[in-house]
Order: C-alpha cells, then sequence, then structure tokens
C-alpha cells in the first residue's frame, strides 16, 4: 500500500509543480510586460526604466523579502543539493516566502527566468510531501520526482526525466544502494501528470509546450560543426566571465547590505535597482527581463542590427544577468544565456558572413547553456530537449568545444602557483 501511496503523492506534485509553473508563467511575462510596458509606458519611455526599477527593486521587494524574513543577498553558489539539506523540515510558510520572494523578483524585472525560484520550490514541495504523509524513508524519491516534474513543465518534454534519473542512479552508487523500482516509477509519474496538467491548461489557453522556447533557426551547413565547435569554446570564456562578473557583484551587494546604518536594506535595493533600470534604459525592450522573449527579439530584427549594436547588447545583457544574480534577485540564468548566445552567434554572422548560420548560433547557445549549468550531461539533455533533431550533432560539437575551453582553464589553475622563495 505504501508503494502506491508514494506513486500516488509523486503524481499530486506533478500536477502542483505544472499549475506553479503556469502561474510564474503568467507573472514573469504577462503580468511583468504588462506592468512595465502598458501601465508604466517604460517602452515608450525609456527613462522611465530607472525609477520603475528602483520602486519596484528598492521598495517592493525589500518588503516583500522583510515580511517573508528572507535574506536578500545569498550566495551564487548556492546549489540545489545545499537547499536539498537545508529544507529538512519545511513548512508551507516556507514555500509561500520563497514564491513571494521568486515573483517579485519576476515583477522587479530582474534579468533571470523563474527556473531557479520554482527548482526551490520543487524541493521544498518534494520534503514538504514526505513529511506531511510520513514517508520519510521517501523523501529523496518525492524531492527527485518534484524536481524532474517541474523540468518536464518547464521545457514541456518528457525527456527532462533523464535529470532526475540521473541523480537518482548517482546518489544509489554513493550510497552503495541498488535502485528499486519506485523512485523510478515516482518520477514517471510525477512528469507525466506534470505534462498532462500543462497541455489541457496550455489546451485551454491556445498555447503550445512549457514556458521556454528557442528562436527559429537557419538549417544547417556542412562547415557549421566545425564553427559550432570554435564559438561553444569562445562563449565558454564568455560565460566564465560573467560567473566572475556574477561573484564580483556578489561581493559588493554583501558587503553593501552588512554595513551598519539605519534602513541599509532600503538604500542598497534601491542602488540594486537604479544600476538594474540604467542598463534596460541602455540595452532596451530586447534586454529586460529573462531573455526568453527577447532572443525571438533579436533573431526578428538581426538584419537591422549592426555588427557594433550586437556587441552592445551582448555585453548590456550580460552584466544586467551578473548584476541581477549577484545583488540578490531570484532566478535562473538559462534563457539569458540563450540571449547571450543568440547575440554571440548573429555577431559570428556579422563580422564573417561566411560563417555565419546554424552553426553560430547554436554553438553560441549550447556554449552558454553547458558553461552556465556546469554539466555537459545536463546542458545536453537541455538541449536534445530545445534543439530539433537535425541540429543535435551540432550542439555535440558544441559541447565539445566547450569541455576543451573547460579542460583548459582547469590546467591554468591548476599551474598558476605562485613562486615559493627559499
Amino acid at each position: 500500500m505504501k508503494r502506491h501511496t508514494t506513486i500516488l503523492i509523486a503524481a499530486g506534485i506533478g500536477i502542483v509543480n505544472a499549475a506553479l509553473l503556469v502561474i510564474f508563467e503568467l507573472i514573469g511575462v504577462e503580468m511583468t510586460a504588462w506592468l512595465w510596458h502598458d501601465l508604466l509606458q517604460t517602452e515608450a519611455y525609456p527613462w522611465l526604466n530607472i525609477p520603475v526599477a528602483v520602486v519596484l527593486g528598492g521598495i517592493a521587494m525589500t518588503a516583500v523579502i522583510k515580511i517573508t524574513k528572507s535574506t536578500r543577498v545569498i550566495s551564487p553558489d548556492h546549489s540545489l543539493i545545499d537547499q536539498a539539506k537545508e529544507y529538512t523540515a519545511p513548512t508551507l510558510t516556507t514555500l509561500y516566502g520563497v514564491l513571494a520572494v521568486g515573483a517579485i523578483s519576476l515583477i522587479a524585472g530582474a534579468s533571470l527566468g523563474p527556473e531557479a525560484s520554482l527548482m526551490t520550490s520543487a524541493v521544498i514541495i518534494g520534503a514538504y510531501a514526505a513529511n506531511k504523509w510520513k514517508h520519510a524513508t521517501q523523501r529523496q524519491t518525492l524531492i527527485l520526482a518534484s524536481i524532474g516534474s517541474l523540468l518536464v513543465a518547464f521545457i514541456g518534454s518528457f525527456m527532462l526525466l533523464l535529470i532526475p534519473l540521473i541523480l537518482l542512479f548517482q546518489n544509489s552508487k554513493k550510497s552503495g544502494h541498488k535502485v528499486t523500482a519506485l523512485p523510478v516509477l515516482a518520477i514517471l509519474a510525477a512528469g507525466t501528470t506534470s505534462l498532462i496538467t500543462l497541455t489541457i491548461i496550455h489546451t485551454l489557453e491556445h498555447k503550445t509546450g512549457g514556458y521556454g522556447t528557442l528562436p527559429p533557426l537557419p538549417s544547417p551547413a556542412a562547415h557549421d560543426y566545425i564553427v559550432a565547435a570554435v564559438v561553444g569554446f569562445v562563449t565558454a570564456f564568455l560565460a566564465l566571465c560573467i560567473n566572475l562578473s556574477t561573484k564580483y557583484s556578489w561581493r559588493f551587494a554583501s558587503s553593501l547590505v552588512s554595513r551598519p546604518i539605519p534602513g541599509i536594506d532600503w538604500i542598497a535595493g534601491s542602488i540594486f535597482g537604479l544600476v538594474l533600470g540604467t542598463l534596460y534604459f541602455i540595452g532596451g525592450p530586447s534586454v529586460e527581463f529573462s531573455g526568453n522573449a527577447g532572443s525571438h527579439m533579436l533573431m526578428e530584427q538581426s538584419a537591422q542590427l549592426s555588427a557594433a549594436a550586437l556587441i552592445g547588447l551582448l555585453l548590456c545583457k550580460a552584466a544586467v544577468t551578473a548584476w541581477s544574480k549577484g545583488t540578490g534577485y531570484r532566478g535562473g540564468t538559462v534563457f539569458p544565456s540563450i540571449y547571450i548566445g543568440v547575440a554571440l552567434g548573429l555577431l559570428v554572422g556579422h563580422l564573417f558572413p561566411e560563417l555565419g548560420g546554424a552553426g553560430a548560433i547554436i554553438g553560441a547557445i549550447c556554449g552558454a547553456i553547458t558553461a552556465t549549468l556546469g554539466s555537459p550531461v545536463t546542458a545536453g539533455i537541455f538541449l536534445v530537449a530545445l534543439l530539433p533533431v537535425e541540429a543535435w550533432p551540432i550542439a555535440a560539437c558544441a559541447i565539445l568545444g566547450t569541455l576543451a575551453f573547460s579542460q583548459i582553464a582547469k590546467f591554468a589553475k591548476a599551474n598558476d602557483k605562485p613562486d615559493v622563495v627559499a
């Protein structure tokens, strides 16, 4: 009976995560765009980006953080494994706090996607369900099922269940216990109900797919395989620069919020919003928010954009993403990475017309996602779910280029030791 109960709980978790994603999609895409562009007219009057970002990021977000008793600035290295250990006995209040801060981050204009906040909530939902229904022995199973169901809903592909299944087998190998049928069935059940729920909701709304989509890509050519590997290598370097910029932003933000000044939380939040709004004022609408819609805008406007404009947009998006992540806005970097990849791929086409096309764009997107996620296996699964079948070999070449850079970077770091003075 307990086996059936675990699977039923996992199936219910899948429904909950799909519904949460739809809500966050409404908040992060439609509501945020309506608030900034339609109500506050920031697209018609670009200078308004600055005061809007200050008010939303400095006042509204700080208020939500104080109400939920959350921390404004968190380490950018805070992983899902850390979260799973942290939320050993979560409550619904914990879940509401994570979702509230994640939602206000999107409304405040963070240059991030909703996936990080939702992945945290998925961990909490799985752990909470295990405690609520006294399934402590199945805590890991329900957390992995919850993560898998969210990933399936996020992209709209059943293939994303490979990620929690791989984690399941990795954890089993570490613990020395064999994988039984129960956790596999629970993960499959959660993913199935999640995809069914998402399909029903989107059918009623006349939509297709999950949250994230790629813009239309050119047809592959013979030279695209080599181009993809080279561009993937270059993009990995760019991703490293963004990661370093994020850490510098985080250090600055941590230092600022720790100062013993009355009202420092409100002051710091306003400063964070001021920089965010200024970068949006400089970069324009395509740079704003997650980059999911912005990457489509880039492809549509590519013929009108010069190489200099693409460089500016690329650098601006990289800067605002690093700033958002480092200064405590909650969100993920998958779709900002796609935007940066599209911009870099289009730039290659402008600078070297004979090398432009699918290889440059796919290579840049793959390189950015692989470097951002930090795992070629996870990135490969994401890319297989996102890309058409004919682009998979090109994606593989791009991942190889990214891995080549990471190996060189590790070798350089290992050999970068100070001289010993005798």
